[in-house]
């Protein structure tokens, strides 16, 4: 009977073990117990722990902490004489016990610790009152039977338990798992000096329970496990409700403390005082709402949903996770650890208040297995209220109550089961403040939402033995160390960090009282104060920042401390400066207060960087700016997540591609919120969140003296709610601290004048040299060059992209065929299109890709290519004009149509794929790179010229894919693109796009609003940064990339293994170079041209802008060719007529007459260059005098009258040049007669007769047979003429009407040459002869040869069939206009001219449709007058010494 009451405990405390032999009754409790040895003769006593209690002892052999009480159903066998002696009869009944059943034994006692309590209590009473006990004094077999029952193990280890939940009851739980398994323990008091009557008993007791013992009365622990944990009900006491409240406070926050940190969630429903009920917390709740649900309900309807959300979560925890097989969540979460676990409290106050009979079931359902999945409840319950209906709340009660365990409140005082009920309050609010704290600390940094409790500071609390916390010590003092260096000099590192250490904060010492080594950490880190002695209180650790996370700062003070807040953001500034790769930190300011003032030492040490780095400030300070930059930041970070979803964030991507890392983003706003409305509060939070994942960084100097309307637009919640993403650092006048903990915070230093002028020096040298660095041109090399094919596409690698990766520029392929580069000044353009071009001859063979290669910039920029006989090159054009681009557009059209023609023969293909893939026959495919090509489509320049050119570039975009032809154009600035006469469709083409170092609108127009913000991201960093994108109207990502750079040793190297490697291959390389002129000399050299004996002479003029043979013009007697010349550039009008003279000079039969207005007006500057051709060549005859010149034309008129009698003879060359200064001949080509004495001796005048038969004798007169004049009274003088005729010629009267009735009908001025007939004027006046005599008047001939004027005029006209040719040279189109287009109109017989030098209006007089002013100095326009109009440049002429040089050795006399 001594067992009886003891054994019939209502104890589920583990399965049974063995179930086979029978043995069904037999349950092991799993027990910790006190005690300096144990009775078990296996187990020997343990060493104390240094909190001075004992560790545990073993007590079952080979099973830990297993106490073994035997229970058989219906009757008790009594136990054997000695525990030792029934723990050896079950070890020889059962087999040995796994780990695994060990832990669930444990658990399973963990679970009903508190049932055992409350029935050990029974027990003791039961054993008192028993007969048999009243009597008895032996003390030794009370003792045996005591120990029987109620063991000293059992004890001890309930006062262990007791004391270990007393240690930890205000400390937060830091560890990842529930304290001993116990989420709340209360307490219950036995007084034994009452209840217990056998004193020997109650001795026995006093001295067995004295570790539980409080004022003479046993305090048992009633532990809340979390397994099996029974929902509590309280019934309230309505004349004290607020200790109700209070013993809820204590069991939420006995809740709170032994969870770990971030696993539990308190939800509160108080349908009366709506959320006042849990006041204590309100401060915890607005701290972290997290912790507290969404929201306190009140309301039915959200009480029904609240717990309808519960009961969702507690079936599918039942059906989808425990199912059959675990117990518990717990159990669950066990076997599935990477499932996060998370226990919830419910706390109902003022129940059934707004409880239907509907969610009546749902709280059943809670009760009944809320406890297996995490949800634990406690039932606040008052008296009803006299208008309650009494019997519907006591149907609820009963309802409920027998799923819960019932605390009854009896005025201030609370029982469960008939023992008072006892509990430790929860701390007040100074303590609740400090322990909270220090829960927010840990659970930020365990949400990487804070630094105040980071992941390195947690490893000193989470160290598991001592090797583990000297690791982080160690790591941590290193921080340290780096906060506390001086600021003298930037990083030489070329990667980023992962960490920030932004200063020191001082903690709490006891924050770290858990920690196996505490004492270590303090001795590690203790605290220095101002007066440098030791603060053993206080601990201070680095202040990091993982940059993986959000880095969001907000340093906040009022207007006094503005100085210190922009001192923190400084410091921030000038650590990231010092700590990243040169150049790899960018700044975006809003300053709307000062206007950039905040920031001035910044501005003046980014503007101390070179070029490349004086971008990396963006000054705000208007609201419509800041929204702007935000949209912007915003837009970089969803590109950055959608297109590079490999990479973690920037950090990862940079850390991956070394070679091509991006600058990190520093956006600080100053005086915020001022000027930051809702919608830039919106996108900054949206920043905030996720900024960091492409490198954006925010730090808000929150200036607290700046007013916010909280009642627009709900300002003041957004702002809140950006504060729950920062860490906040507050200014106050002695120093800064870390809110919301107030801990104390040292910043890194702040570099003085002398440290940031040196800095700057190093930054400058670091940025320059990154800026150098590039990516070696071997390194996308092929492994066995010159094998590619261009069958199918045309591959050339340009650079280095993501992941160390060769990025290509691919052209066939889909709808990719032609490219289009924007790169402004120095961003790298001219080095990606060498690559480019090195590549591709790499990559390919000459019969694979053909290269044509036009620079229209001016420069000489593929001049290296000259270098070497290279077959790939078809064409080289340096310094390309207009005119040649538009030749070289031409001739690839045509290779289109050849290449058109020779598929259909070969098969009907349309394609070079087709042909080459079917015949086997080689096609290289063509790929033309323009460099500024602007210019070849500048109608400014010459429209017709561009719309030409614009209307072939669209036939080869739209055609070229099909026969393998491909453009690719490149500009400094897209913004000319708009005003030129290619159209958009031809531009829209150009589906490949290139970008480097451009502006936001050429960034824009490249690759479109979609991809034009992470095109401008892409391109920041050193020279050569680039982005790719093989299709800009797609969904293609921009593909960014470093180009390869091939110095020009590099270019020499390839170039010659080119050169090597082909050198048996045709090369019909073609160069033409703008700016360049061929000297004649060495031109006649390279073409072996010597002396001509022929009486056609061909003048070798020079090269023309365009694709085609040297430019030549050829003197005959098949046409007329006079030739005009007229510009102002006196140099390039000398070398141009020395043209004439010297390519007469290598023809036997040619004779020059030349006539300079230089010599005539005394200046002979090219009089040398005449002595020296006069010495190899008899036939030249240079006018010194006006004499000269009439004699000139007298002399050509008697050859030109010998020759219509007799054919043959030289061909002549009357050369006149500057007719500007030439008066007389002015006066002789406007058709006034000279008058020949002043110049030159006449003979004695002939008769009438005489004259008569000379001018009869001239068969080009006939035509004047039969007319007569009759004399005329008029005074009009006729136009063009300067002297009266004689009144006694008649003949002379006739022939002056002539001249005077051509000019009447002479064309306008503007008429076009190539409108006007060379004969028409000439009948025109012969038919106006006689039809109106006041145009008559007689002239007289003075002499027998007639007068020079008119002779000059027959020379021109008919001249030329005799082999005379006149080259007139003017240097000023006004003489020209008057002595040749006024009087005789003789302009109409020079139908080819050269012009240049000249206003385009003046030269649009002379050829159509020209603009001479865009013209290179060495660059001349040509037309033929019919169908022909051209520029070419005139050949170098030679200096004097070498035209001596050269007669004497071609032209011997």
């Amino acid at each position: 009977m001594l067992y009886s009451e003891f054994t019939s405990m209502e104890m589920t405390l583990g399965r049974a073990i063995d179930t086979s032999s029978g043995n069904t009754g037999l349950v092991f409790i799993k027990v910790s117990f006190m005690g300096a040895k144990a009775s078990f003769p296996e187990i020997s006593a343990q060493e104390k722990p240094h909190n001075g209690g004992l560790k545990r002892a073993i007590v079952w052999r080979k099973v830990a902490n297993i106490y073994a009480v035997k229970i058989h159903t219906g009757f008790i066998e009594v136990l054997r004489n000695t525990v030792h002696k029934f723990v050896n009869e079950v070890s020889e009944l059962l087999p040995e016990i796994t780990q695994d059943e060990l832990a669930m034994k444990k658990e399973a006692f963990e679970q009903d610790q508190k049932t055992l309590a409350l029935n050990f209590l029974s027990t003791i009473q039961e054993f008192d009152n028993q007969e048999s006990i009243k009597n008895k004094n032996d003390e030794t077999q009370l003792q045996r039977e005591l120990d029987e029952l109620f063991p000293q193990e059992f004890v001890d280890f309930l006062a262990q338990t007791g004391m270990d939940y007393e240690s930890r009851r205000v400390k937060v739980n830091s560890g990842k798992n529930f304290a001993d398994g116990i989420l709340w323990m209360s307490f219950t008091d036995y007084p034994i000096l009452l209840l217990v009557e056998n004193k020997k008993l109650l001795s026995l007791l006093k001295k067995r329970c004295a570790h539980i013992m409080v004022n003479d009365v046993i305090r048992f622990p009633l532990p809340m496990a979390c397994k099996g944990a029974e929902p509590l009900l309280v019934m309230s006491d309505a004349r004290f409700p607020e200790k109700a409240k209070q013993l809820s406070h204590a069991w939420m926050f006995g809740v709170l403390a032994s969870s770990p940190v971030a696993k539990l969630e308190i939800m509160v429903i108080d349908p009366e005082n709506r959320g006042t009920s849990v006041g204590p917390f309100f401060d915890a709740r607005k701290r972290l709402p997290e912790l507290f649900g969404e929201k306190i309900c009140f309301t039915a309807e959200d009480i029904a949903a609240q717990l309808a959300l519960l009961n969702e979560e507690i079936e599918t925890t039942l059906m989808d996770k425990l199912g059959t097989e675990y117990d518990s969540i717990f159990d669950y979460s066990r076997e599935h650890p990477e499932e996060a676990l998370r226990v919830r409290c419910l706390v109902m106050y003022d129940f059934p208040r707004n409880i239907s009979d509907s969610v009546l079931a749902d709280v059943r359902n809670i009760l009944r297995n809320g406890s297996r999945c995490g949800i634990y409840a406690m039932i606040i319950c008052p008296p009803p209220q006299p208008d309650t209906r009494q019997e519907s709340y006591r149907q609820m009660l009963q309802t409920i109550q027998p799923l819960t365990a019932v605390i009854k409140q009896d005025q201030q005082s609370f029982s469960e089961r008939g023992l008072p009920l006892l509990y430790h309050p929860m701390p007040d609010k100074a303590g609740f403040d400090r322990f909270f704290s220090k829960y927010m600390l840990i659970f930020e940094g365990m949400q990487n939402r804070g630094i105040a409790f980071s992941p390195f500071i947690r490893k000193l609390v989470e160290a598991k033995d001592d090797a583990e916390l000297d690791g982080s010590i160690q790591n941590l003092t290193e921080w340290k160390q780096i906060s506390q260096e001086p600021f003298d000099q930037q990083s030489a590192s070329t990667t980023f960090p992962e960490l920030f250490c932004m200063g020191q904060i001082a903690y709490p010492a006891e924050i770290f009282d858990e920690s196996i080594g505490y004492k270590k950490i303090v001795r590690a880190f203790r605290a220095e104060t101002p007066g440098h002695s030791i603060d053993m209180s206080r601990v201070e650790l680095p202040m990091m920042f993982n940059l993986h996370h959000p880095l969001n700062l907000e340093v906040i003070g009022p207007e006094a401390q503005r100085d210190n807040m922009q001192s923190a953001a400084y410091r921030v500034i000038w650590g990231f400066l010092r700590k990243c790769p040169a150049s790899k930190v960018r700044f975006c300011i809003f300053d709307p207060k000062e206007g950039g003032g905040s920031v001035r030492m910044l501005s003046n040490f980014v503007n101390k960087m070179p070029d490349s780095y004086k971008k990396a400030v963006t000054q705000m300070s208007r609201t419509e700016e800041l929204l702007s930059c935000l949209k912007e930041l915003e837009g970089q970070t969803l590109d950055f997540i959608r297109d590079r979803p490999d990479y973690d964030d920037l950090l990862d991507y940079n850390a991956h591609n070394p070679r091509r890392t991006e600058a990190i983003t520093l956006l600080m706003l100053y005086d915020f919120p001022l000027n930051a409305d809702a919608r830039c509060l919106e996108l900054l939070s949206s920043v905030m969140q996720k900024g960091n994942k492409c490198g954006i960084y925010v730090i808000l100097c929150r200036n607290t003296a700046v007013e916010v309307a909280s009642s627009y637009d709900h300002v003041d919640e957004k702002l809140a709610e950006l504060e729950k993403n920062c860490v906040q650092i507050e200014c106050k006048e002695n120093g800064f601290a870390l809110l919301p903990y107030h801990l104390s915070v040292r910043l890194i230093e702040k570099p003085d004048a002398g440290q940031l002028e040196k800095f700057a020096v190093e930054y400058h040298k670091a940025v320059e040299k990154l800026n150098v660095q590039s990516i070696h041109f071997e390194e996308i090399l092929p492994p066995e060059p010159f094998q590619g094919s261009t069958a199918k596409v045309l591959k050339l690698p340009m650079g280095i992209g993501d992941g160390d990766s060769v990025v290509s520029m691919v052209f066939g392929e889909g709808t990719s065929h032609h490219g289009l580069i924007g790169g402004g000044t120095g961003g790298g353009k001219s080095t990606l299109l060498h690559t480019l071009i090195m590549s591709s001859m790499m990559n390919y063979s000459p019969e694979q890709l053909n290269l044509y290669l036009m620079d229209f910039k001016g420069g000489t920029e593929f001049k290296i290519y000259e270098s070497e006989r290279l077959p790939h090159i078809k064409l080289l054009a340096l310094d390309a004009l207009q005119e040649f681009g538009e030749s070289i557009l031409e001739n690839l059209v045509q290779e289109m149509a050849n290449r058109s023609d020779i598929f259909k023969r070969s098969g009907g293909y349309t394609k070079l794929e087709d042909y080459v893939t079917n015949t086997g026959n080689s096609m290289p495919r063509i790929l033309v790179i323009m460099d500024e090509f602007q210019i070849l489509f500048d109608s400014g320049t010459n429209r017709k010229v561009a719309e030409r050119c614009a209307n072939l570039a669209k036939k080869i975009v739209t055609e070229g894919r099909s026969y393998g032809v491909h453009l690719l154009m490149a500009t400094q600035s897209t913004k000319i693109i708009s005003t030129l006469t290619l159209d958009r469709g031809t531009i829209e083409q150009m589906r490949i796009r290139v970008g480097l170092k451009c502006g936001e609108d050429d960034t824009r127009y490249l690759f479109g609003d979609t991809h034009c913000s992470d095109a401008m991201k892409k391109m920041e960093g050193p020279r050569g940064t680039a982005v790719l994108n093989e299709d800009y109207t797609e969904n293609n990502p921009n593909v960014g990339l470093r180009v390869a750079f091939c110095n020009d040793e590099t270019k020499k190297h390839y170039l010659k293994q080119i050169s090597e490697k082909f050198a048996d291959s045709p090369c019909t390389m073609q160069v033409f170079e703008g700016s360049r002129t061929v000297p004649m000399l060495d031109y006649l050299a390279a073409r072996s041209i010597g002396i001509a004996d022929t009486s056609t002479v061909t003048v070798h003029m020079g090269e023309k802008i365009k694709v085609d043979d040297p430019f030549e013009l050829t003197f005959d007697r098949k046409k007329q060719h006079n030739v005009l010349i007229c510009g102002s550039n006196d140099e390039l009008m000398d070398r141009t007529v020395n043209l004439f003279l010297l390519s007469a000079a290598l023809n036997r039969r040619a004779c020059v007459y030349c006539v300079d207005g230089d010599s005539i007006v005394g200046d002979d500057r090219c009089g040398s260059f005449y002595q020296s051709l006069e010495h190899g060549a008899a036939e030249l005859h240079t006018a010194h005098t006006r004499s000269d010149i009439v004699q000139f034309v007298h002399d050509l008129y008697e050859k030109y009258q010998q020759r219509k009698k007799k054919t043959g003879g030289d061909t002549v060359l009357f050369v006149i040049k500057n007719l500007q200064f030439l008066d007389l001949m002015q006066t002789m080509l406007l058709g006034d007669r000279v008058d020949e004495a002043e110049y030159i001796e006449l003979p004695t005048e002939p008769k009438a007769a005489d004259v008569l038969s000379a001018v009869v004798d001239d068969p080009t007169l006939d035509l004047l047979a039969g007319f007569s004049a009759e004399p005329t009274d008029s005074t009009v003088e006729p136009t063009g003429f300067s002297t009266k005729p004689a009144d006694d010629d008649p003949f002379a009267a006739l022939l002056a009407q002539v001249p005077s009735l051509t000019a009447d009908v002479a064309p306008a001025e503007s008429q076009n040459v190539e409108e006007r007939d060379p004969f028409a004027d000439l009948m025109a006046s012969f038919s106006s002869i006689g039809a109106d005599s006041s145009h008559v008047s007689a002239q007289p001939v003075s002499g027998a040869m007639g007068n020079a004027s008119e002779k000059l005029q027959k020379l021109i006209a008919d001249g030329a069939a005799y082999g005379i040719h006149f080259i007139i040279c003017s240097s000023d189109y006004q003489t020209v206009k008057e002595s040749m287009h006024f009087g005789m109109n003789i302009l109409n017989k020079f139908r080819e001219r050269i012009v240049f030098a000249l206003s385009d209006s003046d030269a649009f007089n002379l050829i159509d449709n020209v603009n001479v002013s865009t013209l290179h100095d060495n660059t001349v326009y040509y037309t033929n007058g019919t169908t022909d109009t051209f520029q070419f440049k005139p050949y170098v002429s030679p200096a004097p010494e070498q035209v001596e040089t050269f007669c004497s050795e071609l032209l011997p006399m």
